[in-house]
């Protein structure tokens, strides 16, 4: 009888302690009513947002006001995110080029990486980021100091951990312009917004 109230108490413990893991690990993952898809699996650059470096190379010189002003916008919106400008790139995280990206449309692209490997932010989470920013569209004057000021904030927010935002309403899936990672072909916004602070401020970091 011993044996057997044992054992119904272990089995009890472990059943308790499925559902606790579950639900801690639930949390790193925000979904509202409204919104879905803003983050890569709780996957997140590794060793937080908190007095991390942002490198800019002599390819992107000519945008360094613009993206220190993203950045800035990053460090004011969010208690978490502190990044500051170094000129050593070994000591940066984060670092913003200017050249080709792999979809000729888009103004920027991210990719998550190490020294040695990319990896997929989807499954995994990531040491550095290597942010480009399109040659043909940047150098080409064919955006705003708005519209690549915008850029340069949705990429940043791609580095840290978010994938793009999207408004759920009933069947309905849209994009909505005032969030900051929305794609650029439905952004308006240039700053950040607090849905995008909030997911890293209160469930990836």
């Amino acid at each position: 009888m011993k044996y057997r109230k044992y054992t119904i108490m272990m089995l009890v413990l472990l059943f308790a302690c499925f559902f606790y893991s579950y639900d801690v690990e639930a949390t790193c993952t925000y979904r509202s009513s409204e919104m879905t898809g803003i983050d890569y699996n709780c996957h997140y650059l590794l060793y937080g947002v908190s007095n991390r470096y942002y490198y800019i190379d002599s390819s992107a010189t000519n945008y360094s006001t613009i993206i220190g002003s993203a950045v800035t916008n990053w460090n004011n919106c969010s208690s978490d995110v502190s990044f500051s400008k170094t000129t050593s790139s070994g000591t940066a995280v984060v670092r913003f080029f200017l050249g080709t990206v792999s979809d000729p449309s888009s103004p920027g692209q991210t990719i998550m990486h190490s020294s040695t490997t990319n990896y997929n932010p989807s499954t995994s989470s990531w040491p550095n980021a290597r942010i480009t920013l399109s040659s043909s569209l940047f150098a080409g004057n064919t955006m705003t100091n708005n519209a690549k000021k915008g850029t340069c904030a949705h990429e940043f927010g791609h580095a840290i951990g978010l994938n793009h935002m999207y408004r759920v309403s009933g069947y309905n899936v849209y994009w909505d312009a005032n969030w900051i990672m929305t794609p650029s072909s439905s952004r308006t916004t240039n700053t950040v917004d607090s849905y995008a602070t909030d997911v890293i401020d209160n469930h990836l970091y």
